[in-house]
């Protein structure tokens, strides 16, 4: 009985385990699920500059009849001055004259100056719109306000589904901290060694326990640590066969690379010698013929 309490007590850690491990995978993958938001078109406006709150056709009114009144105002001021200044000396008077005409051109330059930069600054250039820009202008609008909503909606769509990620996310988290308060007050509870609170140790106690190969937690870490050992040992041996065998075949392939240069050598000299006795025999031919040309 105490085996079957053992055996169902690590079952149960495993299957926590087990699940534990499935929400954690889960967990991690939920963000990669998150969306980004699309970014909204831009819209240039083009902001009119206004003259004290006038629109730019009141305002191409409006300023040079401004300018006209100030010019009126100063010739009006100057011809005062000039007409009610009688009882003076006619000396004071022409020279009070040339001061007043000076005066007056001087502020019709200066009101002139003035209409042109106000024109320049608050009137627009060319001629008002006409219905057609105006007609395109707004079928331009709400073709931005129908892609913006367009949009809106999207991003609104991509917000709730974020934010149902998120909420599974958390969800997930809060279970995964309940399983591991399970696991720990069930290792605690069994006895079961901290160290070896891991998927491969548990299903590994699961078959030693079924298969009576252990009937106590120091039995089954002594069997887990030799079955390590002897995969360790088996990888080391897998890995120097793996090493023998091609150190094998770099020698074989030594042995053909030198049989080959034996091969070349051999052919080599054989030619050499061919060469050697080609000569010579040149050689007793002339010598036969009296010309005996090795003596010269």
């Amino acid at each position: 009985m105490e085996d079957e309490d053992l055996l169902y007590d690590v079952c149960e850690l495993a299957n926590l385990l087990k699940t534990m491990q499935e929400k954690i995978t889960t967990m991690t993958t939920l963000p990669n699920s998150i969306q980004k938001e699309e970014a909204l078109p831009p819209r240039e406006i083009t902001e009119t500059k206004r003259f004290m709150g006038l629109s730019p056709s009141q305002a191409r009114i409006f300023i040079p009849v401004y300018a006209a009144v100030t010019a009126v105002y100063t010739l009006i001021r100057t011809l005062f001055h000039l007409f009610f200044n009688s009882f003076t000396t006619k000396t004071l008077i022409a020279t009070l004259s040339v001061t007043l005409r000076t005066n007056m051109i001087f502020h019709l330059l200066i009101t002139f100056y003035i209409t042109v930069v106000l024109i320049k600054r608050f009137v627009p250039r060319g001629a008002e719109k006409t219905d057609e820009d105006i007609l395109r202008e707004t079928r331009e609008e709400e073709a931005w306000l129908a892609k913006t909503h367009e949009i809106e909606d999207r991003n609104e769509k991509i917000r709730f589904q974020n934010r149902a990620i998120l909420a599974q996310c958390s969800a997930l988290n809060k279970e995964v901290q309940e399983l591991q308060d399970q696991i720990t007050e069930l290792v605690e509870d069994i006895g079961y060694p901290p160290d070896y609170v891991t998927i491969d140790a548990t299903y590994f106690f699961i078959n030693a326990l079924r298969n009576d190969r252990a009937d106590d937690f120091r039995r089954l870490i002594d069997l887990y640590e030799e079955q390590g050992f002897r995969k360790q040992v088996l990888a080391g041996q897998r890995e120097l066969t793996n090493l023998m065998t091609q150190q094998v075949y770099n020698q074989q392939e030594m042995t053909r690379l030198l049989c080959y240069s034996n091969g070349l050598s051999a052919a080599n000299l054989a030619a050499q010698i061919k060469t050697q006795a080609e000569i010579r025999a040149v050689g007793e031919s002339v010598e036969s013929l009296g010309g005996r040309p090795w003596n010269r």
